[in-house]
């Protein structure tokens, strides 16, 4: 059912016992119950076929397990296999589950038709769970709560150790922080299909030189910014390994010919992949084709790596080592505007989540089917190309567009896969619940989630930073859209500051956000994507000389730049580029967010009320 925002979970679950053990005379016949409640389960039951009886006894017993929140319509049908006796006509019989006391047996007798089969006797017991709260609480493969994960809590114990100790070196403090003055400082990186990709590179690498990579707390990625953390995350300890290298890797992947990954041997291998993912238990379309596409082509390559999952990332957090990622996607309905319906789902390496709802599974159960909070049907985890695919699917229309362009034949065998544009993921947790007068005509639990980027909607990943229970007090905004998001989570009661860059003629290479009068609201540090002192600056103070201004001249606004959204291949020259701009607009704007940090610990202390400001 329904579990909206500052709700407790729904009180415990009810279980109704059917019994079905006898029948009147009848004719002879080839009879069968079936059995089918909406409300608590997908699946339609049925009693064995009794052959050739007159007097036909099942004698069998179903289970439901039932919430009392919602309307509890059975349905039960009787059936005649060879039709001699129903005509070809099945009785249909509808009981409210609701007429039932809670602890009674009772026998019921539903009358059907005194010329072929005159009644249904069935035996029904409806009693109740009694399981405490916690003992039920542990039962579930879904955790309903709020609070952040066990896994979540400990990572953040030892990453506040690294941050403190980090803060205390680039802020030259004497004395160390304690516990609570740790500020929770996060990278919050918008989508942008390879320009997001290369940039994060860019903006990291920024970073490592002004020693900052150990003050974070959290990474949030949408879109084409997920590519960059899924590949980092494959490394333990990437944020202590000098960035170059990686940085080396990403160059030769985005420099490198596209069309390679669409030779006859690669689709073939291809089509074996999907077959197998087939195979493991999921539903197959155009994204999982165009996630298997952006590993081979800026990725380590899902036939090389097949092993790389989201949960293998723990590996690069379990010390605390690196910052926490979080990717973001957007939960929909296909009778419903994103304006109408859309709710944030993150992924991190310990859960897979709602936050609507408060509901998470554990990374490596999802896209396993659920029902009632429990795992009814166990997956192979996903690698993690396929969700590279799904966090930046709005992309796979123009990888759709190409090719039908080149094969649009239904006898193909790419059809089915390009054929749907949406992809559906099984239903990993709980589902929206419509009331209705009639339970039985609507769907109570979605099967599946259709999952898009959230580039569709809003182009940002903030969401999972503004969870209270992360209390996040920095955020480093890196790219556009934040204008956008002032409003959203304005919109929402969400404590964030004030952000209109609208009369803004030139904009400024970063920007610091803060209201003062809101201690709840974080601080946002704004990177605008712009090269603005970079034409004339090599590094933070270093005048370019005549020869070097060309390096200078960064194309990234106008609609003939280089770095076009749809664009994936870049020219060496191009991609380093691009890497010294993003990472010189941090270096040059070093002590904007060192006064952030500052700000942020002193905010922590006791404090006297001021006004909104912007540095």
């Amino acid at each position: 059912g329904q579990h909206p925002s500052h709700c407790r979970p729904p009180p415990p679950p009810q279980k109704e016992k059917i019994k079905i053990n006898q029948n009147p005379t009848v004719g002879q016949s080839d009879c069968y119950v079936s059995l089918f409640l909406p409300s608590a389960s997908f699946e339609t039951a049925r009693t064995k076929n009794i052959k050739d009886c007159k007097d036909p006894v099942w004698n069998e017993t179903f289970c439901y397990r039932i919430q009392n929140q919602v309307k509890n319509i059975l349905e039960l049908i009787v059936h005649d296999e060879n039709h001699c006796l129903l005509d070809g006509h099945p009785f249909t019989v509808l009981f409210d589950i609701a007429k039932l006391q809670l602890g009674e047996t009772i026998c019921l007798t539903f009358p059907l038709d005194p010329k072929c089969l005159p009644k249904l006797i069935i035996t029904m017991i409806f009693y109740f769970f009694h399981h405490g709260l916690n003992a039920r609480q542990k039962e579930l493969d879904v955790r309903l709560d709020y609070e952040l994960c066990p896994d979540e809590k400990v990572f953040i114990q030892k990453r506040k150790k690294i941050v403190a100790a980090a803060l205390k070196r680039v802020l030259c403090m004497d004395n160390d922080l304690q516990h609570h003055e740790v500020p929770v400082v996060a990278i919050m990186a918008t989508g942008g299909g390879a320009r997001a990709f290369t940039a994060l590179h860019g903006h990291l690498l920024g970073l490592q030189k002004l020693n900052l990579l150990d003050c974070l707390t959290y990474i949030s990625g949408s879109s084409g910014s997920t590519w960059t953390l899924s590949n980092l995350y494959e490394e333990p300890g990437w944020s202590q390994k000098d960035l170059l290298g990686l940085i080396a890797e990403a160059q030769k992947n985005m420099s490198k010919c596209k069309l390679d990954c669409f030779t006859l041997d690669q689709l073939k291998k291809y089509h074996d992949i999907l077959k197998q993912r087939e195979k493991d238990g999921y539903k197959t379309c155009i994204t999982d084709l165009w996630g298997i596409f952006i590993d081979q082509a800026l990725g380590n390559g899902v036939m090389d790596r097949c092993s790389s999952t989201l949960s293998e990332q723990r590996h690069a957090v379990n010390y605390g080592q690196n910052p926490l990622p979080i990717y973001m996607i957007l939960n929909t309905r296909d009778k419903y505007s994103l304006q109408e319906f859309k709710e944030w789902m993150e992924f991190t390496p310990f859960e897979v989540g709602l936050l609507k709802y408060g509901a998470y599974i554990r990374a490596e159960d999802y896209g396993s089917k659920f029902f009632m909070g429990r795992i009814m049907k166990k997956i192979p985890e996903s690698h993690i190309c396929f969700l590279k695919g799904m966090w930046s699917n709005v992309f796979s229309y123009n990888l759709l567009d190409a090719w039908h362009k080149i094969d649009s034949s239904e006898d193909s065998f790419w059809y089915s896969y390009t054929h749907d544009k949406t992809k559906q993921i099984e239903n990993v947790c709980l589902s929206d619940t419509v009331l209705d007068t009639f339970p039985n005509q609507l769907m109570t639990s979605l099967e599946y989630l259709s999952l898009i980027d959230t580039a569709a909607y809003i182009d940002t990943s903030y969401a999972p930073l503004m969870k209270p229970e992360r209390k996040v007090d920095v955020i480093i905004h890196l790219n556009y859209s934040s204008e956008k998001a002032s409003r959203y989570f304005a919109k929402q009661g969400i404590p964030f500051p004030k952000i209109d860059l609208s009369r803004e003629k030139n904009l400024k290479e970063c920007y610091v956000f803060e209201d003062a009068t809101d201690s709840e609201a974080p601080i946002v540090v704004f990177f605008p994507l712009i090269n603005d002192t970079f034409k004339k600056y090599k590094a933070p103070g270093m005048k370019r000389g005549p020869t070097e201004m060309k390096q200078g001249e960064v194309d990234v606004t106008s609609l003939c730049s280089p770095y076009e959204i749809k664009n994936f291949q870049y020219t060496k020259e191009n991609f380093d580029k691009l890497i010294e701009l993003t990472s010189y607009n941090i270096q040059n704007n070093k002590n904007l967010i060192l006064q952030a940090l500052q700000r942020a610990i002193e905010r922590k202390k006791p404090r006297t009320k001021q006004t909104s400001s912007q540095i």
